[in-house]
């Protein structure tokens, strides 16, 4: 950063600036590690023109967030004729929790884009049309999530601490079979 010249390029004693900035985390960290950012900086002093030692002040680690979802999956009753619906349930849930103070527990990170696979229809199961709903729990909206009943995808923009999201669908198999019906991050 070069200050322009002027009052801004002169601080009085004790003055000083603050600038923020965006950053991303460094490539080869994983979750749980610490990203070290640090900077330096150098000046010209007005009294006899000469130049300041660059000084580095401390570095600043910032904790990589740790995000850990829960899944379960639940289908009532286990054991159908061909042809009879069932009622799928998927919850997935935020691990971390923060208190009414905003006091975090660890994992304390949302998680974004969250996409989720069902892998039921690849399994042989026939989704019945329009009979999913997804929820956040917490507030009793989809908050933009989705289901897509076409290929098993299910889609969620945020989930924090605190969050629980469920799916409910009824699919049944067309044809006598074993299925084994899981779902994944």
């Amino acid at each position: 950063i070069t200050f322009p010249t002027d009052d801004l390029a002169v601080f009085d004693p004790g003055e000083g600036i603050a600038i923020a900035y965006a950053m991303t985390y460094p490539a080869g960290t994983s979750q749980g590690d610490v990203a070290w950012n640090n900077f330096a900086y150098a000046g010209t002093r007005l009294d006899d023109n000469s130049n300041i030692l660059p000084t580095e002040p401390p570095k600043v680690g910032i904790g990589i967030p740790e995000i850990d979802l829960s899944l379960t999956k639940s289908v009532d009753p286990s054991y159908v004729l061909v042809n009879m619906p069932v009622q799928y349930t998927i919850v997935i849930d935020h691990d971390g929790n923060v208190t009414p103070e905003g006091v975090y527990t660890l994992p304390a990170s949302t998680a974004h884009n969250v996409t989720i696979q069902d892998n039921g229809i690849a399994e042989g199961l026939v989704i019945v049309p329009n009979s999913s709903v997804i929820r956040n729990l917490v507030t009793e909206s989809e908050e933009g999530s989705t289901f897509n009943e076409n290929t098993g995808e299910i889609f969620i923009p945020t989930i924090g601490p605190n969050d629980t999201y469920e799916l409910t669908y009824y699919a049944y198999s067309s044809v006598e079979a074993s299925i084994t019906n899981t779902v994944e991050v």
